[in-house]
Protein backbone atom coordinates (compact mmCIF):
# COMPACT_ATOMS: atom_id res chain seq x y z
CA UNK A 1 0.00 0.00 0.00
CA UNK A 2 2.99 1.98 0.63
CA UNK A 3 4.83 2.03 -2.31
CA UNK A 4 1.95 2.34 -4.36
CA UNK A 5 0.77 5.40 -2.80
CA UNK A 6 4.61 6.64 -3.35
CA UNK A 7 4.20 5.56 -6.75
CA UNK A 8 1.24 8.26 -7.27
CA UNK A 9 3.40 10.72 -5.56
CA UNK A 10 5.71 10.34 -7.24
CA UNK A 11 3.92 10.36 -10.96
CA UNK A 12 2.13 13.69 -9.71
CA UNK A 13 5.15 15.50 -8.63
CA UNK A 14 6.81 14.52 -11.86
CA UNK A 15 3.81 15.91 -14.12
CA UNK A 16 4.53 18.67 -16.73
CA UNK A 17 4.34 22.10 -15.15
CA UNK A 18 5.13 20.95 -11.75
CA UNK A 19 8.01 23.11 -10.46
CA UNK A 20 11.11 21.04 -9.50
CA UNK A 21 11.65 22.90 -5.82
CA UNK A 22 7.97 21.38 -5.05
CA UNK A 23 9.62 18.22 -4.63
CA UNK A 24 12.66 19.30 -2.40
CA UNK A 25 10.04 20.57 -0.05
CA UNK A 26 8.88 16.87 0.55
CA UNK A 27 9.51 15.54 3.87
CA UNK A 28 13.53 13.84 4.01
CA UNK A 29 12.13 10.42 4.03
CA UNK A 30 9.56 11.02 1.22
CA UNK A 31 12.23 12.68 -0.84
CA UNK A 32 13.93 9.52 -0.28
CA UNK A 33 11.28 6.83 -1.50
CA UNK A 34 10.51 9.24 -4.72
CA UNK A 35 14.01 9.02 -5.52
CA UNK A 36 14.29 5.61 -4.91
CA UNK A 37 11.19 5.25 -7.17
CA UNK A 38 13.11 7.51 -9.72
CA UNK A 39 16.11 5.35 -9.71
CA UNK A 40 14.07 1.78 -9.81
CA UNK A 41 12.38 3.72 -13.26
CA UNK A 42 15.44 4.41 -14.94
CA UNK A 43 16.64 1.10 -14.52
CA UNK A 44 13.76 -0.46 -15.88
CA UNK A 45 14.33 2.39 -18.97
CA UNK A 46 17.99 1.35 -19.25
CA UNK A 47 19.77 4.47 -17.83
CA UNK A 48 21.38 2.55 -15.47
CA UNK A 49 23.77 6.20 -14.73
CA UNK A 50 20.61 8.13 -14.14
CA UNK A 51 19.76 5.64 -11.26
CA UNK A 52 22.94 5.94 -9.41
CA UNK A 53 22.43 9.49 -9.59
CA UNK A 54 19.27 9.46 -8.10
CA UNK A 55 20.65 6.83 -5.21
CA UNK A 56 23.42 9.00 -4.52
CA UNK A 57 20.96 12.12 -3.83
CA UNK A 58 19.30 9.67 -1.58
CA UNK A 59 22.67 8.91 0.19
CA UNK A 60 23.77 12.38 0.31
CA UNK A 61 19.93 13.13 2.75
CA UNK A 62 21.93 11.63 5.89
CA UNK A 63 19.07 9.20 6.76
CA UNK A 64 18.41 5.93 6.68
CA UNK A 65 17.43 4.76 3.14
CA UNK A 66 14.60 3.11 2.53
CA UNK A 67 14.20 -0.85 2.17
CA UNK A 68 13.82 -0.28 -1.29
CA UNK A 69 17.18 1.47 -2.02
CA UNK A 70 19.50 -2.21 -0.96
CA UNK A 71 17.40 -3.52 -3.68
CA UNK A 72 17.57 -1.16 -6.30
CA UNK A 73 21.16 -0.02 -5.75
CA UNK A 74 22.71 -3.34 -5.79
CA UNK A 75 20.82 -4.08 -8.64
CA UNK A 76 22.60 -1.33 -10.49
CA UNK A 77 25.86 -2.15 -9.29
CA UNK A 78 26.16 -6.18 -10.25
CA UNK A 79 24.19 -5.83 -13.26
CA UNK A 80 25.97 -2.44 -14.83
CA UNK A 81 29.06 -1.83 -12.16
CA UNK A 82 32.44 -1.03 -13.96
CA UNK A 83 34.75 -3.51 -11.96
CA UNK A 84 34.90 -6.18 -8.89
CA UNK A 85 34.35 -3.75 -6.09
CA UNK A 86 30.96 -2.50 -7.62
CA UNK A 87 29.91 -6.04 -7.77
CA UNK A 88 30.75 -6.90 -4.50
CA UNK A 89 28.76 -4.25 -3.08
CA UNK A 90 25.37 -5.14 -5.12
CA UNK A 91 26.15 -8.34 -3.93
CA UNK A 92 26.42 -7.46 -0.47
CA UNK A 93 23.47 -5.25 -0.95
CA UNK A 94 21.11 -7.71 -2.27
CA UNK A 95 22.07 -10.22 -0.13
CA UNK A 96 21.23 -7.97 3.05
CA UNK A 97 17.45 -6.82 1.26
CA UNK A 98 17.14 -11.01 0.69
CA UNK A 99 17.43 -11.65 4.17
CA UNK A 100 15.18 -8.68 5.27
CA UNK A 101 12.36 -9.14 3.13
CA UNK A 102 12.21 -12.75 2.88
CA UNK A 103 10.84 -15.15 -0.07
CA UNK A 104 7.85 -14.13 -0.12
CA UNK A 105 8.49 -10.37 -1.08
CA UNK A 106 7.52 -9.46 -4.44
CA UNK A 107 11.30 -8.62 -5.16
CA UNK A 108 12.79 -11.66 -3.47
CA UNK A 109 13.40 -13.53 -6.77
CA UNK A 110 14.82 -11.02 -8.53
CA UNK A 111 17.00 -9.78 -6.02
CA UNK A 112 18.45 -13.25 -6.15
CA UNK A 113 19.26 -13.38 -9.65
CA UNK A 114 21.25 -10.06 -9.44
CA UNK A 115 23.37 -12.31 -6.86
CA UNK A 116 23.98 -14.30 -9.01
CA UNK A 117 24.91 -12.08 -11.77
CA UNK A 118 27.44 -10.54 -9.38
CA UNK A 119 28.72 -14.00 -8.56
CA UNK A 120 29.16 -14.57 -11.67
CA UNK A 121 31.33 -11.46 -12.58
CA UNK A 122 33.85 -11.97 -9.88
CA UNK A 123 34.07 -15.52 -10.83
CA UNK A 124 35.01 -14.58 -14.41
CA UNK A 125 37.27 -11.50 -13.21
CA UNK A 126 39.32 -14.31 -10.63
CA UNK A 127 39.56 -16.28 -13.50
CA UNK A 128 41.22 -13.96 -15.81
CA UNK A 129 43.23 -12.52 -13.25
CA UNK A 130 44.61 -15.99 -12.68
CA UNK A 131 45.30 -16.28 -16.40
CA UNK A 132 47.08 -13.37 -16.91
CA UNK A 133 49.22 -14.41 -13.58
CA UNK A 134 49.67 -16.92 -15.50
CA UNK A 135 50.63 -15.55 -19.12
CA UNK A 136 54.61 -15.51 -18.88
CA UNK A 137 54.44 -19.09 -17.76
CA UNK A 138 52.19 -20.69 -20.65
CA UNK A 139 54.13 -18.18 -23.49
CA UNK A 140 57.47 -20.10 -21.96
CA UNK A 141 54.74 -23.49 -22.27
CA UNK A 142 54.09 -22.20 -25.74
CA UNK A 143 57.70 -21.31 -26.97
CA UNK A 144 58.55 -25.03 -25.60
CA UNK A 145 56.20 -26.45 -27.92
CA UNK A 146 57.56 -24.45 -31.10
CA UNK A 147 58.66 -27.74 -33.74
CA UNK A 148 61.31 -27.05 -35.37
CA UNK A 149 60.25 -28.06 -39.22
CA UNK A 150 63.39 -28.87 -41.68
CA UNK A 151 63.35 -27.27 -44.83
CA UNK A 152 62.62 -29.32 -48.06
CA UNK A 153 60.92 -29.92 -51.42
CA UNK A 154 57.59 -31.89 -51.68
CA UNK A 155 55.09 -32.25 -53.95
CA UNK A 156 52.00 -30.14 -52.83
CA UNK A 157 48.14 -29.90 -53.89
CA UNK A 158 46.36 -33.29 -55.17
CA UNK A 159 49.23 -35.91 -55.20
CA UNK A 160 48.05 -39.64 -55.93
CA UNK A 161 46.95 -40.53 -52.05
CA UNK A 162 44.67 -37.56 -51.67
CA UNK A 163 41.86 -38.96 -53.22
CA UNK A 164 38.58 -37.27 -54.53
CA UNK A 165 40.55 -33.63 -54.66
CA UNK A 166 38.69 -30.42 -55.40
CA UNK A 167 39.87 -28.31 -58.37
CA UNK A 168 41.35 -26.09 -55.87
CA UNK A 169 44.13 -28.49 -55.37
CA UNK A 170 45.39 -28.23 -58.85
CA UNK A 171 47.71 -27.98 -60.36
CA UNK A 172 50.62 -30.23 -58.50
CA UNK A 173 53.63 -28.56 -57.78
CA UNK A 174 57.05 -28.77 -56.37
CA UNK A 175 57.52 -26.14 -53.59
CA UNK A 176 60.98 -25.98 -51.44
CA UNK A 177 60.28 -24.87 -47.95
CA UNK A 178 62.87 -22.68 -46.28
CA UNK A 179 63.29 -23.97 -42.45
CA UNK A 180 60.02 -22.51 -39.96
CA UNK A 181 58.63 -23.16 -36.55
CA UNK A 182 54.92 -24.49 -35.68
CA UNK A 183 53.19 -24.86 -32.89
CA UNK A 184 52.58 -28.67 -32.11
CA UNK A 185 48.95 -27.94 -30.73
CA UNK A 186 46.33 -25.92 -32.16
CA UNK A 187 45.97 -22.43 -30.33
CA UNK A 188 43.95 -23.00 -27.03
CA UNK A 189 41.26 -20.60 -25.18
CA UNK A 190 43.37 -20.44 -22.29
CA UNK A 191 46.29 -19.01 -23.95
CA UNK A 192 44.09 -16.65 -26.45
CA UNK A 193 42.27 -15.36 -23.06
CA UNK A 194 45.33 -14.92 -21.63
CA UNK A 195 46.65 -12.55 -24.21
CA UNK A 196 42.85 -11.20 -25.29
CA UNK A 197 40.62 -10.75 -21.78
CA UNK A 198 38.43 -12.71 -23.48
CA UNK A 199 37.24 -16.04 -24.63
CA UNK A 200 35.03 -16.16 -28.06
CA UNK A 201 34.64 -19.41 -28.23
CA UNK A 202 31.16 -21.48 -28.42
CA UNK A 203 32.43 -24.68 -26.86
CA UNK A 204 33.93 -22.61 -23.92
CA UNK A 205 34.62 -23.20 -20.48
CA UNK A 206 37.34 -25.87 -21.82
CA UNK A 207 41.44 -24.27 -21.47
CA UNK A 208 42.54 -26.82 -23.13
CA UNK A 209 40.46 -26.90 -26.16
CA UNK A 210 41.27 -25.19 -29.79
CA UNK A 211 40.03 -21.20 -29.10
CA UNK A 212 37.00 -21.00 -31.61
CA UNK A 213 34.77 -18.27 -33.71
CA UNK A 214 37.75 -16.15 -34.37
CA UNK A 215 38.42 -14.85 -37.38
CA UNK A 216 41.35 -14.03 -39.15
CA UNK A 217 41.38 -10.31 -38.58
CA UNK A 218 40.89 -11.21 -34.64
CA UNK A 219 43.90 -13.21 -35.46
CA UNK A 220 45.75 -10.24 -36.02
CA UNK A 221 45.43 -8.32 -33.11
CA UNK A 222 46.18 -11.68 -31.01
CA UNK A 223 49.30 -11.99 -32.63
CA UNK A 224 50.36 -8.04 -32.33
CA UNK A 225 49.63 -8.39 -28.51
CA UNK A 226 51.64 -11.88 -28.15
CA UNK A 227 54.79 -9.76 -30.13
CA UNK A 228 54.65 -6.79 -27.97
CA UNK A 229 57.46 -8.09 -25.63
CA UNK A 230 59.79 -9.01 -29.13
CA UNK A 231 58.43 -12.18 -30.50
CA UNK A 232 57.90 -13.00 -34.17
CA UNK A 233 54.97 -15.24 -34.44
CA UNK A 234 52.75 -15.35 -37.22
CA UNK A 235 50.55 -17.60 -39.58
CA UNK A 236 51.98 -20.42 -41.26
CA UNK A 237 52.02 -19.87 -45.02
CA UNK A 238 49.73 -22.61 -46.75
CA UNK A 239 52.61 -24.04 -48.00
CA UNK A 240 54.62 -24.16 -45.20
CA UNK A 241 51.14 -25.72 -43.26
CA UNK A 242 50.70 -28.49 -45.81
CA UNK A 243 54.23 -29.44 -45.53
CA UNK A 244 54.45 -29.97 -42.09
CA UNK A 245 50.69 -31.73 -42.28
CA UNK A 246 52.30 -34.19 -44.61
CA UNK A 247 55.21 -34.84 -42.14
CA UNK A 248 57.96 -32.61 -43.44
CA UNK A 249 61.02 -34.26 -44.84
CA UNK A 250 59.61 -37.54 -42.64
CA UNK A 251 56.68 -37.45 -44.70
CA UNK A 252 55.14 -41.20 -44.97
CA UNK A 253 52.78 -40.31 -47.84
CA UNK A 254 49.72 -40.12 -45.48
CA UNK A 255 46.18 -38.99 -47.07
CA UNK A 256 45.65 -37.33 -43.74
CA UNK A 257 48.24 -35.91 -41.10
CA UNK A 258 49.87 -39.05 -39.77
CA UNK A 259 47.69 -41.48 -40.73
CA UNK A 260 45.53 -43.34 -43.48
CA UNK A 261 43.24 -43.71 -40.99
CA UNK A 262 41.19 -40.38 -39.68
CA UNK A 263 39.90 -41.81 -36.64
CA UNK A 264 43.24 -42.42 -35.43
CA UNK A 265 44.96 -38.83 -35.72
CA UNK A 266 41.53 -36.31 -36.48
CA UNK A 267 38.25 -35.30 -34.03
CA UNK A 268 36.01 -34.91 -36.89
CA UNK A 269 31.97 -35.71 -37.80
CA UNK A 270 31.97 -39.21 -36.36
CA UNK A 271 33.79 -39.28 -33.25
CA UNK A 272 33.87 -35.49 -32.23
CA UNK A 273 30.91 -35.87 -30.15
CA UNK A 274 29.61 -32.32 -32.35
CA UNK A 275 31.91 -30.59 -30.44
CA UNK A 276 35.82 -29.59 -30.15
CA UNK A 277 38.13 -31.40 -27.99
CA UNK A 278 41.00 -30.89 -25.41
CA UNK A 279 44.31 -30.87 -28.22
CA UNK A 280 46.90 -33.40 -28.09
CA UNK A 281 44.45 -36.33 -27.93
CA UNK A 282 44.72 -37.75 -31.13
CA UNK A 283 47.97 -39.63 -32.94
CA UNK A 284 50.48 -37.16 -33.93
CA UNK A 285 52.07 -36.97 -37.17
CA UNK A 286 55.23 -37.54 -38.34
CA UNK A 287 56.43 -34.51 -36.58
CA UNK A 288 55.04 -34.78 -33.25
CA UNK A 289 52.43 -32.19 -34.55
CA UNK A 290 48.66 -32.81 -33.57
CA UNK A 291 45.27 -32.18 -34.95
CA UNK A 292 46.45 -31.03 -38.38
CA UNK A 293 43.88 -33.00 -39.72
CA UNK A 294 40.34 -32.34 -37.60
CA UNK A 295 39.19 -30.71 -34.01
CA UNK A 296 39.33 -27.04 -35.88
CA UNK A 297 40.33 -25.58 -39.45
CA UNK A 298 42.99 -23.28 -39.12
CA UNK A 299 43.10 -20.15 -40.85
CA UNK A 300 46.96 -19.67 -42.68
CA UNK A 301 48.11 -16.46 -44.02
CA UNK A 302 47.62 -16.37 -47.94
CA UNK A 303 44.96 -14.41 -49.72
CA UNK A 304 42.70 -16.95 -51.42
CA UNK A 305 43.30 -17.95 -54.74
CA UNK A 306 40.98 -20.97 -56.99
CA UNK A 307 44.12 -22.69 -57.76
CA UNK A 308 47.30 -23.05 -57.41
CA UNK A 309 48.87 -21.20 -60.75
CA UNK A 310 51.42 -18.12 -60.38
CA UNK A 311 51.74 -19.17 -56.45
CA UNK A 312 55.25 -18.70 -54.87
CA UNK A 313 57.25 -21.97 -55.33
CA UNK A 314 59.58 -20.84 -51.95
CA UNK A 315 56.78 -21.74 -49.55
CA UNK A 316 55.96 -18.13 -49.05
CA UNK A 317 52.71 -16.72 -48.74
CA UNK A 318 51.10 -15.97 -51.54
CA UNK A 319 49.67 -12.01 -50.21
CA UNK A 320 48.60 -11.00 -54.01
CA UNK A 321 44.94 -10.83 -55.23
CA UNK A 322 41.46 -10.75 -53.15
CA UNK A 323 43.32 -10.25 -49.46
CA UNK A 324 39.64 -9.67 -48.30
CA UNK A 325 39.58 -13.70 -47.95
CA UNK A 326 42.32 -15.97 -46.63
CA UNK A 327 42.62 -19.21 -46.93
CA UNK A 328 41.52 -22.23 -44.54
CA UNK A 329 43.28 -25.47 -43.77
CA UNK A 330 42.86 -28.63 -41.64
CA UNK A 331 39.04 -29.46 -41.43
CA UNK A 332 37.26 -29.94 -38.39
CA UNK A 333 35.24 -31.72 -35.72
CA UNK A 334 32.19 -31.34 -38.22
CA UNK A 335 33.95 -32.80 -41.38
CA UNK A 336 33.77 -35.62 -43.42
CA UNK A 337 36.83 -37.64 -43.85
CA UNK A 338 37.39 -35.84 -47.71
CA UNK A 339 37.42 -32.62 -45.49
CA UNK A 340 40.09 -33.06 -43.13
CA UNK A 341 43.04 -34.32 -45.94
CA UNK A 342 46.41 -32.92 -45.84
CA UNK A 343 45.93 -31.27 -49.28
CA UNK A 344 42.03 -29.86 -48.90
CA UNK A 345 41.68 -25.88 -48.63
CA UNK A 346 38.85 -23.40 -48.69
CA UNK A 347 38.67 -19.96 -47.68
CA UNK A 348 36.38 -17.34 -45.72
CA UNK A 349 36.41 -13.44 -45.35
CA UNK A 350 38.70 -12.45 -42.93
CA UNK A 351 36.22 -11.11 -40.54
CA UNK A 352 34.29 -14.96 -40.58
CA UNK A 353 34.00 -16.49 -37.24
CA UNK A 354 32.41 -19.86 -37.06
CA UNK A 355 32.85 -22.50 -34.36
CA UNK A 356 35.13 -24.81 -36.24
CA UNK A 357 37.26 -22.16 -37.00
CA UNK A 358 40.93 -21.74 -35.21
CA UNK A 359 44.46 -22.12 -36.00
CA UNK A 360 48.24 -22.58 -35.02
CA UNK A 361 51.31 -20.27 -35.10
CA UNK A 362 54.35 -20.25 -37.00
CA UNK A 363 57.84 -18.70 -36.34
CA UNK A 364 60.69 -18.18 -38.92
CA UNK A 365 63.95 -19.18 -36.89
CA UNK A 366 66.60 -16.80 -35.69
CA UNK A 367 69.52 -17.36 -37.34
Amino acid sequence: MRTTLLLLLFLSLSSPGMPSAMAQDLPPDVLADKLVLEASAALAGGDPQRALQALREVEALDIEPPPMFAYVKGRVLAEHGDGEDAWREGRLLLARFAVAAGPDAEYYPPALEAILTAEDRLRAAARLARLRGRLANITQEMNAQMVRVEGGSFMMGCTPEQERCDTDEHPVRTVQVEPFEISRFEMTQELWEAVMDENPSTFGDCPKCPVETVGWNDIQAFLRKLNAQGERYRLPSEAEWEYAARGGSLSKGHPYAGSANPAEVAWYHENSGNGTQPVGRRQANELDLFDMSGNVREWVRDCWHGSYDGAPADGSAREDGDCRRRTIRGGSWSGKPNDIRSANRLWYPTDFRNNNLGFRIARTPSE
